[in-house]
């Protein structure tokens, strides 16, 4: 089977084709130019992005940077995509330690908002598959 003689086949290259365009403007044009005055909750989502695209020299340096724009010290958004970033590099110590925080800081914080409760459940269970834990 030859999934590009399809019109369907060809749709889907060409979005993922555009999508990856918007991807590299993003990280080649919008980002430098405004890293440099982003909150702790942009940089966050930034670290996500670097992540997401397989940056994660980058992706830990930004979220490092948004745990220290964090007046209380980050939280286990920034910890829990550290920890994937940095077992990813090689680094499963380092990686523990940042997995262990999110779970510490998710423990201590019972009080946020069902949406971050959501997310950090989806985020974490994300992490256990990188990190190779079992429930």
């Amino acid at each position: 089977m030859r999934p590009f003689r399809s019109v369907g086949g060809r749709l889907a290259l060409a979005l993922t084709l555009v999508v990856a365009g918007v991807l590299a403007i993003v990280y080649l044009i919008v980002v430098p130019s405004y890293r440099t005055s982003l909150e702790n909750n942009e940089l966050n989502t930034l670290g996500v992005v670097y992540y997401r695209v397989g940056e994660m020299t980058k992706a830990i340096e930004t979220l490092q940077a948004s745990i220290k724009a964090d007046t209380a010290g980050g939280n286990a958004h920034d910890f829990l995509f550290l920890a994937m970033a940095y077992y990813r590099l090689g680094n499963p110590k380092r990686a523990e330690e940042y997995f262990s925080k999110a779970t510490n800081w998710a423990e201590t914080h019972t009080d946020i908002p069902a949406s971050w409760k959501e997310e950090l459940k989806s985020f974490r269970a994300e992490a256990e598959g990188v990190l190779g834990k079992s429930k």
